[in-house]
């Protein structure tokens, strides 16, 4: 059997390592929107990987609220029997934060690609 307060601080530093690829993510996004960063993107483009961004921050802090709720379950006596549904809920949010981590870096390159490869498209000529 897991031992609770371990896989507790597994989600939590699960929780600080997804944390900081979308947090970085976010920042490297608002300065290419703002132009403190030189990109072939409008900043209208830059709202569906923002989006996608913060969706994957919901999601790690999701994670973190299931994994809080697994070492109460496991805590109490009649809840370890049930204690896996908060686990898997806890796991299947820290996957979709790391899915959404990858979507939007792959989302955000592809833009990147069109941007360039059609950049007549920018400049109306």
């Amino acid at each position: 059997m897991v031992n609770p307060p371990g896989s507790l601080a597994f989600y939590i530093l699960s929780f600080r390592v997804l944390i900081a690829l979308h947090g970085a993510a976010l920042v490297f996004i608002m300065l290419m929107g703002t132009g403190a960063i030189s990109s072939v993107f409008v900043p209208a483009f830059l709202r569906l990987p923002l989006f996608v961004f913060l969706m994957g921050v919901v999601s790690a802090f999701l994670a973190l609220c299931w994994s809080q709720w697994t070492l109460v379950w496991h805590s109490s006596r009649t809840g370890r029997r049930w204690a896996w549904i908060p686990g898997f809920c806890s796991a299947f949010f820290l996957a979709l934060s790391l899915a959404l981590f990858v979507i939007g870096v792959w989302g955000t390159l592809g833009l990147a690609d069109l941007a360039y490869q059609h950049s007549e498209w920018l400049t109306g000529q």
